[in-house]
């Protein structure tokens, strides 16, 4: 009895010694109650990363205050640096080896720019009464370009391109039409161009191309709805993101497909010639795994509010909206074959949707009658719950795992495993992600 319990967790242990190294940390709220963390997340060359968030708090007299926050943590979630600052910070890129860039507003009228080395003291600090930064884009290791507009009379949308002594190269600034505008959101495409996101004071939304010195290339208004992110796919087309729509433009400026929806995030995955995006209709998050031609082939229903990055290995990070809460996960994470009908040749499993929030569906498959086992368990090897422990016949079959132990308690989000035991035998395991 004692060589088929250690054989058991072989086999159950083999499925983590030999998958991609995962990690899940939290570091609480900095202090405060909650902190909602900005979409615009800086993923360093060695696999670490900075995010800017505002730590919210309400004092035991009913007083409310909040407070910005720029934090460094390394490749493994852990905390290197964190700074506090009581304006508003916008963005953050790392640049120059480890050394971050980010701006914040002090007032109506005075914004600056701030590079910090990678212990996070401050370089130096540009002082702007000229230019309102909404966001920042990096060039390269030396450059980078301030995204929003300018201040005065006429408010113009505009980008500033700076170098990493704090030099200025160029200031453009674009009249969009109306009294005034400005620019959100833009990143750097594979053409050495800037794509831009902005909106007038009329409430119309706009994406505008530049070149490498500012110069405009195209803008297109024909879009509906709240412009929310942007990013560029591996095959070279723009996918732009709205409160009402995902619109595919090629790099000319022509739109190609449009999609229906209420989109706010999303990311290339260029090892797999997909995208995925994030949908908050109705105030449920969905993400939907497309291919280029805007094919959904997946959809995760009631999704977490997590942001997601993903590695140059193919890993993935999410990072939670309201909580340091990071988890790193393989790039199996989201992939076509959970689609897939089990082959009923052999014993098999496998759950979606995948990662999950509240329910997931276990699917599974065996070639004969049998006793069948589902029993699911934590990353320490520990039985969380028995799902199934029963005769089933030959053929495919599914169980729902509502995330509750058998206490009928609900389990913390992280990696779990599914094992699959046929007539006393171990045939399968897998693993899924539970994110709260």
């Amino acid at each position: 009895m004692l060589k088929v319990k250690i054989l058991f967790f072989l086999i159950f242990f083999s499925q983590i010694l030999f998958s991609e190294y995962i990690w899940e940390v939290e570091h609480g709220n900095f202090g405060g109650d909650y902190a909602t963390l900005r979409p615009t997340i800086a993923l360093f060359d060695d696999d670490s990363f900075a995010v800017v968030a505002k730590i919210h708090y309400t004092d035991p007299w009913g007083q409310y205050e909040n407070w910005d926050l720029l934090a460094k943590f390394d490749s493994y979630g852990e905390l290197e640096w964190s700074v506090v600052d009581y304006h508003n910070l916008i963005g953050v890129i790392e640049i120059d080896n480890g050394c971050t860039i980010t701006s914040k507003s002090y007032s109506a009228s005075l914004d600056c720019v701030i590079k910090r080395d990678s212990l996070g003291e401050i370089v130096w600090e540009i002082e702007m009464s000229d230019f309102s930064v909404s966001n920042i884009v990096r060039l390269n290791n030396s450059e980078f370009v301030l995204i929003g507009c300018t201040r005065g009379q006429f408010t113009y949308s505009a980008l500033r391109r700076m170098d990493i002594q704090g030099n200025i190269i160029w200031t453009q600034s674009y009249n969009m039409g109306g009294n005034s505008s400005y620019l959100h959101r833009g990143i750097l495409t594979s053409d050495n161009c800037i794509v831009t996101m902005g909106r007038l004071s009329t409430y119309e939304y706009f994406v505008l191309k530049v070149d490498s010195v500012g110069n405009s290339l195209w803008s297109d208004f024909t879009q509906s709805g709240y412009n929310k992110w942007i990013f560029e796919t591996s095959d070279n087309n723009l996918i732009v993101l709205s409160s009402n729509e995902l619109i595919k433009y090629n790099l000319s400026g022509d739109i190609l497909q449009t999609y229906v929806g209420d989109f706010d995030y999303g990311i290339d995955l260029p090892y797999e010639n997909n995208f995925i995006v994030r949908d908050e209709e109705y105030g449920l998050p969905n993400i939907y795994k497309f291919d280029y031609d805007l094919n959904c082939i997946l959809p995760i229903n009631y999704f977490s509010a997590y942001y997601f990055l993903q590695f140059p290995n193919g890993d993935f990070l999410f990072a939670y909206e309201s909580d340091f809460h990071f988890i790193r996960s393989d790039g199996e994470l989201v992939k076509t074959s959970n689609n897939l009908i089990p082959n009923i040749d052999s014993a098999s499993i496998y759950n979606f949707p995948n990662p999950f929030n509240p329910t997931t569906e276990i699917v599974f498959s065996i070639h004969i009658d049998s006793k069948v086992e589902i029993s699911v368990y934590n990353i320490k090897g520990q039985k969380i719950i028995t799902l199934a422990n029963n005769e089933f016949s030959q053929g495919s079959h599914s169980i729902v795992w509502n995330g509750d132990d058998e206490t009928n308690n609900p389990v913390g989000s992280g990696i779990y495993y599914y094992i699959l035991n046929v007539n006393g035998k171990t045939e399968a395991v897998n693993k899924c992600l539970l994110l709260k």
